[in-house]
């Protein structure tokens, strides 16, 4: 039987308790301002119920009675909000006048709320950023010295709320920055950074003359045939299985020649090898976007050639465009079937298990990550601190000193009281909400530590206030279903899982994450397959069999950090991924667009035995009070009973040297 009684749009209690499906629509509402109230969680304690309220504040939540029980205690909490606990007997006796329920405001400011009012009316400065091409979505404007920054729509419209004649920053990926006077309405435009190189864009795997392709810059493919450029590819397809040296693939290429030393074979285009050599004219060889040059006693890494997914040969000066003068005698470009499948372009089904390059030895000598390596002046005080109480006094007693020092002080201050009182670490990292209300990298750094202390409620609210702020950002979601597992809210990740999957929400595309979210929404139901109604899912994400031996996961707090992670297996063979713009610049471009930072790394079936984990920031920030961070989850035994789980926060900023991040036998 179903209990859907409802006066003034609200619910009707029933008389007595019976077998029955309850539904409540009603309507969260700012008890002060009357504003909604959303991305709030409202779920029965204990129980497997629960939904999120939307954009209205309107919320939408079935049960069963029986389930949850007369006494059975619904929970209602949001960023900015006292939390809110009442009874299903007590809900009917509410609703039984107005479908409407307050939610107090917090007095705590670290946590003080904000509301869609706020966020669609502040700006009193509005406009447009462009460039040559037209509109530039994902800029960033930022006020100056604060944390007050916006990013452009897909119109490249801005609204900002400073005062007239503030000075404000302009950032786009692959332009000159910009500073300008803030006005009332304004219309930046920004240049193309000339330092940006541009990327030939191979239109199909075969071999072909590519003169009148395209070349890819940031801003859109240019007439490759009026630049006078020849490029030919050999793909995967083409590489006989009897193959076994690279020399038979090169065999293939017009005008490609090489001596018939088998130990150092060297590659050259069409004039004299001997010259070639001599005159240093040689061409780069670029396996997986590591340039290697060549020589009579520089042997390039041999190569398992079953696991080359393409070969591209750029003569003269087309290899000069990407790689400089490192590539003046032209370029031969080969790419892995694993590096392919990392970056989203190999369709072979399975990972190859070869996913390392033959030959790739592993022989740096590495520092360790410290996490306190660096340890600020105003340190020095905390740690003369002989008590908690004491240590709690010195941190109030520069309260003063805190926006000086940026988001940095509140991950190192709680780092610091982890020692002391777990629960207050916390809560020095929440000031963050308070010192930085709307940014979403200072809040998603504040997220990221929360979580690595085990704080999944507090990142909660964080992560919701960041989908009120990014509505049209595939990461939001994505963040918000992972937390929702977390804390235990299975019904809610599951939907927000399925909704990544379908990519059907206006205005957002998820096919950056979807990989992603399907490995965790297959992780879901195998855990709590009973809790969930699977009935419209495909029988692929079905299978009892999933499981992954080692996931590791990257989140980074800004789409246009750069940095580069290197895997080394037991064999001390190594593979590295790259996130910088000379290596990846698509992806990057991808992510400002779609709105997502995160990337997943798996290891099934490979190499037994001790594997290292090697990072290095690529980027060349300045000093910020609101710099990159980035969040490492190791997951062994994904999908299992006897799954664990690593986490890691990184101050990415500090580590412009390659450090070894992580250990784990295999």
């Amino acid at each position: 039987m179903k209990k859907n009684l409802f006066l003034f749009f609200g619910l009707l209690s029933a008389i007595a308790f019976g077998q029955y499906e309850v539904t409540i629509d009603a309507q969260l509402l700012n008890k002060e301002t009357k504003e909604p109230v959303e991305f709030a969680n409202v779920r029965f304690l204990d129980k497997n119920v629960g939904t999120v309220s939307h954009t209205d504040g309107k919320f939408f939540l079935q049960f069963d009675e029986s389930w949850v029980g007369e006494l059975g205690i619904l929970q209602i909490t949001a960023l900015g909000y006292e939390t809110r606990q009442i009874t299903l007997r007590q809900l009917y006796t509410l609703l039984e006048k107005q479908n409407i329920i307050d939610m107090v405001p917090s007095d705590d400011q670290a946590s003080k709320g904000i509301s869609r009012t706020e966020i669609d009316s502040s700006g009193n400065i509005s406009g447009t950023i462009t460039n040559a091409s037209g509109p530039l979505q994902g800029a960033r404007v930022k006020a100056k010295n604060t944390y007050k920054e916006v990013v452009t729509d897909a119109d490249g419209k801005f609204k900002i709320d400073v005062a007239p004649g503030t000075l404000l920053e302009v950032e786009h990926l692959g332009s000159i920055s910009k500073q300008v006077t803030a006005a009332s309405t304004m219309d930046i435009e920004l240049e193309v950074d000339g330092e940006l190189l541009e990327e030939v864009y191979l239109d199909n795997d075969k071999l072909s003359d590519l003169s009148d392709r395209k070349i890819v810059t940031a801003y859109g493919k240019k007439d490759f045939d009026k630049l006078g450029y020849t490029a030919y590819q050999v793909s995967g397809d083409e590489i006989l299985p009897s193959y076994q040296d690279l020399s038979q693939i090169m065999a293939k290429f017009p005008g490609v020649v090489f001596n018939s030393d088998p130990n150092n074979r060297i590659y050259a285009f069409s004039r004299s090898l001997a010259s070639s050599i001599n005159g240093n004219t040689l061409p780069v060889i670029v396996i997986d976007e590591i340039p290697y040059t060549q020589g009579e006693n520089s042997p390039i890494p041999a190569i398992d050639v079953q696991n080359i997914h393409s070969v591209t040969t750029l003569p003269g000066v087309a290899g000069s465009i990407k790689y400089g003068t490192l590539a003046r005698g032209g370029a031969i470009i080969i790419r892995t079937k694993s590096y392919a499948y990392a970056q989203g372009d190999f369709g072979g089904g399975k990972r190859p298990n070869g996913a390392l390059i033959e030959g790739n030895d592993f022989n740096e000598i590495l520092r360790k990550y410290d996490a306190k390596r660096i340890q600020p002046a105003y340190f020095s005080q905390l740690n003369s601190a002989e008590s908690f109480l004491d240590a709690k006094r010195v941190y109030n007693s520069q309260k003063t000193q805190r926006s000086q020092f940026g988001i940095p002080y509140y991950i190192n201050t709680s780092s610091y009281f982890q020692k002391w009182n777990n629960d207050y670490a916390a809560k020095v990292l929440e000031s963050i909400a308070n010192e930085a209300p709307t940014n979403v990298r200072a809040l998603r750094t504040m997220a990221y530590h929360l979580e690595s202390l085990g704080k999944y409620e507090e990142a909660k609210n964080a992560y919701q206030r960041i989908a009120l702020l990014r509505p049209k950002e595939a990461q939001s979601y994505r963040d918000l279903a992972h937390i929702y597992k977390e804390t235990g809210e299975i019904t809610k990740a599951f939907g927000l899982y399925k909704q990544i999957l379908a990519n059907e929400t206006p205005g957002v595309n998820f096919q950056g994450i979807q990989k992603a979210a399907e490995n965790e929404l297959q992780q879901l139901i195998k855990n709590h397959k009973a809790k969930v109604d699977f009935s419209d899912l495909p029988n692929d994400l079905l299978d009892v069999r999933f499981k992954h031996d080692v996931r590791v996961v990257l989140e980074w707090n800004d789409p246009t950090t750069e940095f580069e992670i290197q895997f080394v297996n037991p064999r001390g063979k190594y593979f590295t991924w790259r996130h910088d713009l000379f290596s990846n610049k698509e992806r990057l471009l991808e992510e400002v667009e779609e709105g997502y930072s995160m990337e997943e790394f798996i290891i099934d079936d490979s190499s037994r035995g001790p594997w290292q984990v090697n990072l290095r920031f690529n980027g060349s920030e300045a000093p910020s009070k609101n710099p990159t961070f980035l969040k490492y989850t190791r997951y062994k035994d994904y999908g299992l009973s006897t799954e664990t789980k690593e986490t890691k926060v990184v101050k990415l900023y500090q580590y412009n040297e390659k450090v070894v991040l992580d250990k784990f036998n295999y």
